[in-house]
């Protein structure tokens, strides 16, 4: 690899901003002027809003009938399409209430039912409880006790033996 030169110095341009930061010479001349104090200017007039280039503002003019009945008409137009609007708008509510109110009554739906399945348990865990305890009294024995996964328990059906010998004719 090569070595790279020293770079030179470049010259500040004319227009550039370290150019217009530096002190005119005339500054230099006078100092007793930087310690004098300064003039206050005189106040400026306000500014007239349309002096200057403006764009020119087009005239009204007149409408003849035709493009007064074609204004009347869609200004109609608009009115009716916002009608349908607000009719919508009306409906969607409605049916956004009716939404709300049924999903506030499988809430309290919900709500009951874990409740009443947690006193279901609450009474089960009462019961095997006592169960576990010798207790005096006996129960039927000859009777299962089905329970399903819900935690309802269902006693078994107590039907009697039929005989297929007693036919019915």
């Amino acid at each position: 690899m090569g070595r790279t030169g020293k770079l030179k110095k470049k010259s500040d341009s004319l227009h550039s901003r370290a150019a217009r930061r530096e002190t005119s010479p005339s500054a230099d001349v006078d100092k007793s002027l930087k310690s004098m104090p300064r003039v206050e200017a005189p106040a400026k007039q306000p500014l007239i809003h349309a002096a200057g280039i403006s764009k020119k503002k087009s005239k009204t003019k007149a409408m003849s009938r035709a493009q007064r009945l074609r204004q009347q008409k869609s200004i109609e137009r608009a009115e009716s399409v916002m009608d349908q609007l607000e009719t919508k708008v009306a409906k969607s509510i409605g049916k956004a209430k009716a939404v709300n109110a049924r999903k506030a009554q499988w809430e309290d739906l919900n709500s009951k039912h874990d409740a009443a399945v947690k006193i279901l348990q609450e009474t089960q865990d009462d019961e095997e409880m006592e169960s576990e305890q010798p207790s005096e009294t006996t129960t039927n024995s000859h009777q299962p006790i089905i329970s399903h996964a819900g935690g309802n328990i269902i006693p078994p059906d107590t039907h009697e033996v039929i005989d297929e010998d007693d036919e019915i004719t």
